[in-house]
């Protein structure tokens, strides 16, 4: 017997039963498929989230980073600036002479470390803040050029001030929090 003359030879109120049963089970498949295809968007939107919040993560903590070894390179920077001034004042230099070679030693050290960290970091970075960061290495650099070049004067010579006056321009200019936030908000 054919399915579709069963159909018709049932009683009104069966074939109502019937057609209701039938109803209720085309709806439950459409809520059905609907629910499954709401769930994959749902999930899209959750994994596309947490890759976004793991990137932001990563990328602040690279920022950190350079900033920690560009902090530490700058101070060594610093400490040979101070070196050498000691080392012009005293009457012996020879004394100094040790604490200086350990003090651009430890600068050398920390420009290499910053550098390579900067170039491991640039993906991470993006292009702004990449610009941004070199710039203060640069200046950092010249300042590091600088005192080298004039390690034997007895006086501080204009190119130490004029690249001591460049570091601090390029770290005033540097506003790590709105970098961020341009970051952030490209994510």
């Amino acid at each position: 017997m054919h399915p579709m003359s069963y159909l018709l030879s049932l009683d009104p109120r069966s074939f109502a039963i019937v057609k209701i049963v039938l109803d209720k089970l085309l709806i439950g498949g459409i809520v059905a498929i609907a629910a499954y295809f709401g769930a994959k968007t749902l999930d899209r939107h959750r994994t596309r989230n947490a890759l976004s919040l793991e990137l932001n993560k990563r990328r602040t903590e690279s920022i950190a980073h350079a900033w920690e070894l560009l902090g530490r390179y700058e101070i060594a920077v610093v400490r040979v600036g101070t070196a050498l001034k000691w080392h012009r004042e005293d009457p012996d230099p020879d004394s100094q002479a040790d604490q200086l070679h350990d003090k651009r030693n430890a600068a050398q050290d920390a420009q290499f470390e910053s550098i390579s960290a900067l170039r491991v970091v640039r993906y991470w970075m993006g292009p702004e803040v990449s610009e941004h960061l070199n710039a203060y290495h640069q200046a950092i650099t010249s300042l590091f050029m600088a005192l080298e070049e004039n390690r034997a004067n007895r006086d501080e010579s204009q190119a130490i001030q004029d690249a001591r006056s460049r570091v601090n321009s390029v770290f005033d200019n540097l506003n790590p929090a709105e970098t961020l936030a341009k970051m952030s908000a490209r994510i």
